[in-house]
């Protein structure tokens, strides 16, 4: 079920619907793989929408169809709201600082492996 967007999706609603299931998931090395793909990997999925109207028109109830819309309706917001964090000027500039920081520090570390004499030889 992880290998594609719909699949991810559909797990999503299952983790939603079931909070039992993450935590049945985590005491098996499959299920927090499963677990880490949905959750992490693939953390920026974009909301399915085709998959949502599955779910909802084949609920067991209206009650069941209504918590349903309202768990996508939610996706779609907080899609929203993390793509413009990912994408905002802060997090690129720190991403960047991020970024230079480790080229300092690998610069820096190849400069004193180089400083070491080689007594080896």
């Amino acid at each position: 079920m992880t290998e594609s967007a719909a699949g991810r999706e559909r797990l999503r609603l299952q983790f939603a619907e079931d909070p039992g299931l993450v935590l049945w998931l985590q005491g098996t090395t499959a299920g927090q793989e499963a677990l880490a793909r949905v959750e992490l990997e693939y953390a920026l999925d974009p909301p399915d929408a085709d998959v949502a109207e599955i779910a909802i028109c084949t609920a067991p109830s209206l009650q069941v169809a209504e918590a349903r819309r309202h768990w996508f309706d939610q996706r779609v917001l907080d899609y929203a709201q993390r793509q413009a964090e990912v994408s905002s000027p802060r997090r690129t500039a720190g991403r960047e600082r991020t970024r230079v920081a480790m080229l300092n520090a690998f610069t820096q570390a190849q400069g004193e492996d180089r400083s070491v004499p080689d007594s080896g030889r």
